[in-house]
């Protein structure tokens, strides 16, 4: 095992843990949707409900496990 091996498992883990990050962000964005207690920088970067939910929801809960 070389060094540029090692860095490529670290590489992968951290990309892997920004999915499960953004997934987590998303699934919080949803209950604060439906609570109606989104914020500012939820609307901004997610959209409005509908937006939000035809997109970033309906693409995180199909590549769930």
């Amino acid at each position: 095992m070389n060094g540029h091996d090692r860095y490529e498992g670290l590489d992968a883990e951290y990309r892997l843990s920004q999915a499960a990050d953004y997934a987590c962000a998303v699934e919080l964005a949803a209950l604060k949707y439906q609570a109606r207690e989104e914020t500012a920088t939820d609307r901004r970067f997610f959209g409005s409900w509908q937006a939000f939910k035809r997109n970033a929801l309906k693409t995180v809960r199909k590549k769930a496990l």
